[in-house]
């Protein structure tokens, strides 16, 4: 489940859209506006002449020209309205993507992941599967961003959000739910599921740290609190309250830590 992106046309495609603007803007010009236009002159001025005569008057050399003039006009129309189709398109992608990304890490917001958490748990209702939540937080982000900066900081949240997209299904949807904390919906997923994938992502980022960071720099490593529906909540609040708790109690435990809600915390050694 991805965050909804840019709809990045290729250059071919908008230049087959233009092509097709202009066709038929040439069509319209040369077999309607144009022979219109010469039936209405002709009936104001011969009434007794029927359409077929004007059709047939309207492809002499001079008719022709004028034919000619209507179809450039088409032309002209269609690169415009072709340009401008595209560039609205464009445009409507770019603030529907703004609308549900996050500016800093690129993946889901917050609004965007309240969305689809509740969706997918009326899905969850509807037959009967689990879902389950994790709230991953940064350990001690806030010491980090005091010693180097918030430019400096923003740059690890980025790095940050990239190793968590590495480690999650195709199926699950990463957001970030404000300052260093980040949320991921797990749909159709066990506890145990849960459970490993967020031991995944304490591994990568402490391994991650190890081996990008620099020697001044403070190594990261993160908490996790799990919930799931329908054990620990069936609606989105009961279930975001029981997974900060969760986070609440893993940070309590000493950091570094995944807690399941309503069970102690889990420690690295207790983790096959």
């Amino acid at each position: 489940m991805k965050c909804p992106q840019e709809n990045k046309k290729s250059i071919f495609n908008v230049l087959r859209g233009i092509v097709v603007h202009i066709f038929a803007g040439a069509i319209i010009g040369y077999f309607v506006l144009h022979p219109v236009s010469m039936y209405i002159i002709y009936d104001f001025e011969h009434r007794n002449m029927s359409f077929f005569q004007v059709l047939m008057m309207s492809f002499s050399r001079h008719h022709l020209m004028m034919a000619m003039y209507f179809a450039l006009l088409g032309i002209v129309f269609g690169v415009l309205y072709g340009i401008y189709s595209y560039r609205i398109t464009r445009l409507l992608d770019r603030v529907n993507t703004l609308a549900v990304t996050d500016s800093l890490t690129g993946v889901c917001n917050r609004r965007y992941f309240f969305e689809q958490l509740s969706i997918e748990l009326e899905r969850s209702r509807r037959y009967n599967h689990k879902t389950h939540i994790l709230m991953i937080d940064i350990d001690d982000f806030k010491d980090y961003n005091d010693q180097h900066g918030h430019q400096q900081g923003d740059r690890m949240l980025r790095e940050f959000a990239q190793q968590i997209k590495q480690q999650i299904r195709s199926t699950d949807m990463l957001a970030r739910y404000g300052g260093e904390e980040f949320v991921v919906i797990m749909p159709e997923s066990e506890t145990e599921q849960a459970v490993h994938l967020a031991e995944r992502l304490r591994i990568q980022i402490e391994t991650f740290m190890r081996t990008h960071s620099q020697s001044h720099e403070q190594l990261f490593t993160i908490s996790a609190g799990i919930a799931g529906f329908p054990d620990h909540g069936r609606d989105v609040d009961a279930l975001l309250r029981r997974a900060d708790i969760a986070l609440y109690n893993a940070k309590k435990a000493g950091k570094n830590t995944i807690c399941v809600s309503g069970q102690e915390p889990i420690s690295v050694a207790t983790i096959s």
